[in-house]
């Protein structure tokens, strides 16, 4: 009976944590603003409304490291404050590697352009998350 009550507050507290993690959407892509992308995702249907994305360019550098760069538009009429976040995976889609960028205010109609290079030689996939930051 014990053991069953500690399952089933473990499972409560996952649920829970799970929870407060929010929502993930998948960017609207930058040439396609009916489709999405995989590869980038938002925190939040404001930003997911406000946001298109695309990754222009994933590949091996020289010291077979994985290098990305992401653009990430801002279709909205406001300044977007967001912050990024970059997992880099393993071929078993288990994080090898994170990079965190700086704070960005993305201009109404501007792109920023987002370059990460993985640390690991492992990284073989990647996603961008995309937050709301404090101004």
């Amino acid at each position: 009976m014990r053991a069953f009550f500690c399952t089933g507050v473990t499972c409560l507290l996952a649920l829970l944590l799970a929870a407060c993690a929010g929502p993930h959407l998948q960017a609207r892509r930058l040439d396609d603003p009916t489709a999405t992308t995989s590869k980038v995702v938002v925190a939040s249907p404001q930003l997911h409304a406000a946001l298109r994305a695309a990754a222009v360019r994933v590949e091996r550098n020289d010291d077979n490291f994985l290098e990305i760069e992401v653009h990430i538009m801002n279709d909205s009429a406001t300044p977007v404050p967001v912050r990024f976040r970059v997992i880099f995976r393993d071929y078993l889609n288990k994080e090898v590697g994170r990079d965190d960028a700086q704070p960005v205010v993305i201009a109404p109609g501007q792109t920023h352009i987002l370059t990460a290079t993985s640390r690991v030689p492992q990284a073989q996939d990647f996603i961008v998350e995309v937050r709301a930051a404090k101004q």
